[in-house]
């Protein structure tokens, strides 16, 4: 006789697939600029916005190449209090990851985790 299918399964309901990748890092060397001014949310973390703006030469399969651009970058805690003694045009290394300015704007922001004066 044919064999029964089996009344109930062990099988998990389809889901989407989520692709989750951890490399997530940025690093970049330029003049401070465009400071905000430092707020605290409701909870009173420290908050800063501010711009990093980077200068150089690179070298492409091409040649070479001179590389100008303005990463907008932000700060929180003790990192953002920390920068905004700093004035603008210091030269600094900051690095950290990268993530959209909100949910409905698509704008990359560094979020820096790290920062250092270079000079």
């Amino acid at each position: 006789s044919p064999r029964p299918w089996p009344l109930a399964t062990s099988r998990k309901p389809a889901r989407r697939l989520q692709l989750k990748v951890a490399c997530n890092r940025a690093r970049i060397c330029g003049r401070l600029a465009d400071k905000g001014s430092l707020r605290y949310t409701p909870a009173g973390v420290a908050l800063l916005s501010f711009k990093i703006v980077h200068r150089s030469e690179q070298q492409e399969e091409e040649g070479r190449r001179q590389v100008e651009c303005e990463v907008p970058a932000m700060a929180s805690g003790s990192i953002a209090e920390s920068i905004a003694k700093w004035s603008n045009g210091s030269v600094v290394k900051g690095e950290g990851f990268l993530a959209r300015k909100s949910r409905t704007d698509q704008q990359l922001v560094l979020h820096v985790q790290t920062i250092e004066l270079t000079e």
